[in-house]
């Protein structure tokens, strides 16, 4: 196994997925201490998608997800899925460039792109996409999104190399939160909630905290924690969470 680790996750079994950096993806058991690789192959379309793993998650179900620089996979524990774009299908995935994935509370997929927000619908099997209009002050922030997170009150939050947004999702509208509010940088990698509601942003320039019922921001510059989160890459639900909000 190579050096550059881009992804790690712990699944249900406490077996030990990596992502190493052009390598594909490798399972580790902790017991027998054996790796088992996987590569992209080819020849094969049901091998995994790319080999630079960038995001790695296990749903409700049991099943992995896998993003990497061409595409998403699901892998059943035989074969990969793949969801890639298809310019000629306007509700394939927006991006082949996954950044992080997020399961919600209704058991929906939302992934953070290279060029935009993207929920998912496993059920359907299709796409709604979320991105930056110049011209729509409500659009989405950025299209380089980074993390996603959904709040004890059940209201989205979304890290973009822009900023932060507050998504509603009764009427699709984003607001923004960036340098000009606080934040130490307006790249946020990971979103965190404590107790007391109040957000944790690893930024480009150290963490900021961010109190949604205030919407006052304390920065603290030059402490970086890069993807704050449970497992790098990867987010889980916030369903456990005492909140009498209502997930989009």
């Amino acid at each position: 196994m190579g050096d550059a680790v881009s992804a790690i996750y712990e699944d249900r079994e406490g077996l030990i997925w990596v992502g190493v950096y052009g390598l594909g993806l490798s399972k580790f058991d902790p017991n027998t201490e054996q790796f088992v690789h996987y590569r992209h192959d080819p020849e094969n379309t049901l091998s995994l998608s790319n080999n630079v793993v960038s995001a790695i998650y296990e749903d409700r179900n049991g099943s992995l997800w896998i993003g990497t620089e061409n595409g998403l996979n699901k892998y059943d524990g035989h074969t990969f899925t793949r969801y890639q774009h298809d310019p000629n299908n306007p509700q394939s995935i927006i991006s082949n460039w996954i950044l992080t994935i997020y399961e919600d509370r209704s058991g929906e997929f939302w992934l953070g792109t290279g060029n935009g927000l993207d929920r998912f619908s496993p059920l359907e099997g299709k796409f709604t996409h979320y991105q930056h209009v110049s011209t729509d002050p409500q659009s989405l922030g950025d299209n380089t999104v980074t993390s996603i997170y959904e709040d004890q009150t059940g209201t989205f939050w979304v890290g973009t190399t822009g900023g932060l947004d507050r998504f509603d999702c009764r009427n699709d509208q984003f607001t923004h939160y960036t340098t000009k509010d606080g934040l130490s940088s307006d790249a946020v990698y990971g979103i965190l909630e404590d107790e007391q509601g109040r957000l944790w942003l690893s930024t480009a320039n150290g963490i900021s905290r961010f109190d949604p019922r205030t919407e006052r921001t304390r920065s603290q510059p030059g402490a970086q924690l890069k993807r704050a989160g449970r497992k790098s890459g990867s987010h889980r639900p916030s369903g456990s969470s005492s909140g009498n909000g209502k997930a989009c």
